[in-house]
């Protein structure tokens, strides 16, 4: 949300200041495209790895835990997903209930990390190649130095 607010501004505008005039349809075109499939593979990078963390984390709790007249479809849908676990926490005794929800928060915030820290580190990789490939831009003085070198000169 609040950083691609920050993000698509700027992006945009570095995109199309280097696509000729005639081209700008087609540039817009490519930018809204990347941005799009940018953002639905991240969702769908990020969900992955929440969920493959969560999985990995609340499988070694279901084992500990007493899950006596519960089918192994119940023990599937409580490793897939913290809604999932509490599902499956009601239709227990309340002494493994508690333990299942709990064990079912810690592993969900430990995904959470997981998937915090894959985030950052993706970014800070943007980071790197935005300032190692992104082109900079002529300052001022450069600016400056133009205009004279174009200065008629004047002979008396």
């Amino acid at each position: 949300g609040a950083g691609m607010a920050n993000v698509i501004a700027p992006a945009t505008e570095s995109i199309m200041s280097t696509v000729p005039r005639e081209r700008a349809g087609a540039g817009s075109a490519v930018n809204t495209t990347v941005r799009q499939v940018g953002g639905a593979l991240g969702v769908a990078v990020l969900g992955s790895i929440l969920s493959a963390s969560y999985r990995a984390g609340i499988t070694p709790s279901l084992d500990a835990v007493e899950l006596d007249g519960l089918s192994g479809d119940a023990r599937e849908l409580a490793a897939e997903s913290i809604g999932g676990t509490q599902l499956v926490a009601e239709q227990l005794p309340d002494i493994a209930a508690d333990a299942l929800v709990a064990a079912g928060t810690r592993a969900f915030i430990d995904a959470m990390h997981i998937t915090a820290l894959g985030s950052a580190l993706v970014a800070a990789l943007g980071v790197l190649v935005v300032l190692r490939w992104l082109p900079g831009r002529p300052g001022e003085v450069d600016l400056v130095a133009a205009e004279r070198e174009h200065q008629p000169v004047t002979v008396a």
